[in-house]
């Protein structure tokens, strides 16, 4: 069998030399977990975790430009709308909520809350819709028009996650999906899914897919 080659990343050096980009050795006022690359791990601010090597073992440095390393040519974004190949760097606006898939919420009055991130830029806003599964594979959305703006809980800042929360009330039992669509500072905004361009590799997909929850009746507590 023969033996694996390290992963690894060539990086330009324009990013290699920006303030944002760290050797990380710590996480949380803690030594980096193992899960999260210890003893080092490289972070280039903006980039998706595939630039991040973990468990840092050499970094070299050239005067001439070096070829993809090997994992890295495999992360190229090639398809027939896009006009130029191009490496997956730069992380693509999304959103999501803190719910996992299946949920069951209980009926009334909710707050849905999420994160968003980008990136380009700052998030700006995110917009938030809710469906009500009323017949087999028919959705209606719940409210009028179908997106809502949800609230942002901090100053958006570059490159730092955007808490948002939105109210949902007077919830009615019932199977619903919840779709949302972050936009930043750039002008990026997240696609629906069918607008997403299309690429080989299935590289930074990003579009608002719907998560379904079930509102039930809540558990009596004894």
């Amino acid at each position: 069998v023969g033996r694996a080659e390290p992963y690894a990343q060539v990086i330009a050096i324009d990013k290699v030399l920006t303030a944002d980009t760290l050797l990380a050795y710590g996480m949380n006022r803690e030594p980096l977990p193992v899960d999260h690359g210890f003893p080092l791990r490289a972070i280039f601010s903006g980039w998706g975790g595939n630039t991040a090597v973990k468990w840092l073992g050499r970094i070299t440095v050239s005067k001439k430009k070096l070829p993809h390393a090997t994992f890295q040519a495999r992360q190229v974004m090639t398809g027939p709308d896009i006009a130029k190949p191009m490496l997956a760097t730069v992380g693509h606006v999304r959103s999501a909520l803190e719910l996992d898939e299946g949920t069951t919420l209980d009926p009334g009055d909710i707050v849905l809350r999420g994160r968003a991130w980008s990136g380009a830029n700052a998030i700006t806003s995110v917009d938030v819709c809710v469906e009500k599964l009323v017949a087999p594979g028919s959705w209606k959305p719940v409210w009028t028009p179908a997106w809502r703006p949800a609230q942002l809980l901090a100053k958006p800042e570059p490159l730092v996650w955007a808490r948002f929360e939105i109210p949902w009330s007077g919830v009615e039992p019932g199977r619903y999906r919840i779709m949302t669509r972050a936009r930043d500072e750039s002008g990026n905004v997240q696609p629906r899914p069918e607008d997403v361009v299309w690429n080989q590799q299935g590289l930074g997909y990003n579009g608002h897919a719907p998560l379904e929850v079930m509102v039930g009746v809540p558990t009596m507590m004894p």
